[in-house]
């Protein structure tokens, strides 16, 4: 099937143009773009050619694709009819058309009609097939035909994931400005302009749905912070604060970056502060000059840090609760767990960051929680140095914080040392009975605020 297709070996990184080539007997027309035309062509991908690829080296290629028919008509030369008398038409075929004036080698790669699921899924593994890892590639839709342009898009996805293939552009030559071919070649010459359309931008919208869809779900913003240092002027629109909205929206990147970081390491203390500047960031990206499809995407990530109220307490249930909801789940717990302390302290106005601080209300609402459970303290009250006592007093007028305190102290102990703990639970249980605690943290928390 792939008679004319010939690997080149060596060079990582290669650049690629690849272009379907149609059945129908193209009218000359100029194609244009950005300052750029050709005049009196047939075939778009000579211009596309031209414009994209004329820098190319020998380790470079470009594919053409053909079915028999195509090949026939339209890569040979004379390949089409007189309708009335049958004779040949004098026709430069795209081969002739493109010998001669580039660097690197123009391969033709034959693919069937696509009739059928099974000459489909050959077409998927023809094209995949002739990406290399690595590959940077330049794609123009213009003449494929049926469903070959979806397929090239799914295939080049697939291949991102599989080969790190980068797809750089998408191409689009809209001969259909001229109307159809009959209108189009009673035009003369001089006015037959046809526009080339850079589609990329929807390559960028399927990325940053893919990397938007990865945080919201997956709590992973690498993806996010990766498109957002490059290629941005793919989504933004045309205005003058083009440099000032890319910035914002490369400041966001990595702020997402850190704000993951802060959570999958556990930053407590880092949170609050990361999660404020994110949601201004996001605010002052609202009325960035986006196109429009990615409104809608910026939207989300504003939505999923919507809980961030700023307030330290607050923000750390919601915090353990972002772990809870992206699977994060000993995170959750351990952040949790300094909520409890952080909201002990605050009663004796101590030092939230002081360690040895937090170690006292730590053991002061143990001690709690076993003399709840009817465990006999070592030592009596009286025993106790006078800051532990201040935290006994707070831990026995709230029994509800107590009672939170136990199981979520156990939780997180389990997670933490690995199952290596008596009675250790179940992978699953963790996940369940961690929203319980939660839920009944934030009610505990706010009730308390209420009656001071």
């Amino acid at each position: 099937m792939q008679q004319g297709f010939q690997e080149i070996q060596g060079v990582n990184m290669a650049r690629v143009f690849i272009s379907f080539l149609g059945t129908n007997d193209y009218v000359p027309c100029t194609y244009y773009r950005e300052g750029f035309q050709s005049e009196n062509v047939r075939f778009v991908q000579e211009a596309t050619i031209r414009f994209s690829c004329s820098d190319w080296r020998s380790e470079d290629r470009i594919l053409i694709f053909t079915t028999k028919d195509a090949y026939e008509k339209n890569w040979l030369d004379n390949g089409h009819q007189d309708h009335k008398t049958r004779e040949s038409l004098s026709r430069t075929g795209l081969r002739g058309r493109l010998s001669g004036f580039m660097s690197c080698p123009v391969k033709r790669v034959d693919i069937p009609d696509g009739k059928s699921k099974a000459e489909i899924w050959q077409i998927f593994n023809i094209v995949f097939g002739s990406l290399k890892k690595d590959d940077e590639v330049i794609f123009d839709i213009t003449h494929a035909f049926r469903s070959i342009p979806m397929l090239a898009i799914v295939i080049l996805n697939y291949a991102k994931v599989l080969k790190n293939v980068m797809l750089k552009a998408i191409y689009y030559g809209a001969f259909e400005v001229l109307g159809n071919p009959f209108e189009a070649i009673n035009l003369p010459i001089e006015k037959r302009k046809a526009p080339i359309h850079d589609l990329t931008a929807f390559n960028y919208l399927l990325d940053w749905t893919i990397a938007v869809d990865r945080f919201v779900e997956a709590g992973d913003a690498s993806l996010i912070n990766t498109l957002a240092r490059g290629g941005l002027k793919q989504i933004l629109a045309e205005s003058k604060g083009k440099d000032r909205n890319a910035a914002a929206i490369r400041d966001i990147g990595q702020t997402l970056g850190s704000y993951c970081q802060a959570m999958t390491t556990c930053r407590a203390v880092e949170i609050h502060t990361i999660a404020e500047k994110l949601k201004s960031q996001m605010k002052q990206c609202e009325n960035a000059d986006l196109l429009p499809p990615f409104q809608p995407l910026f939207a989300l990530l504003g939505e999923n840090m919507a809980s961030f109220k700023g307030d330290g307490l607050s923000d750390g249930i919601a915090a353990a609760n972002w772990c809870l909801e992206h699977n994060l789940i000993q995170q959750g717990a351990t952040i949790l767990r300094e909520v409890v302390i952080t909201y002990l302290i605050s009663f004796v106005k101590g030092d939230v960051k002081d360690s040895k601080e937090r170690d006292v209300a730590a053991f002061a609402i143990n001690i709690a929680f076993n003399d709840m459970i009817c465990r006999e303290s070592e030592k009596s009250e009286d025993d106790f140095p006078e800051t532990t006592e201040a935290y006994l007093r707070i831990c026995h007028r709230k029994p509800g914080l107590v009672k939170i305190w136990g199981p979520l102290a156990q939780l997180r102990n389990d997670l933490n040392h690995a199952g290596y703990v008596n009675h250790p639970k179940s992978s699953a249980a963790f996940a369940k009975q961690l929203p319980g605690l939660i839920h009944s943290l934030q009610d505990e928390i706010g009730h308390l605020n209420s009656i001071g």
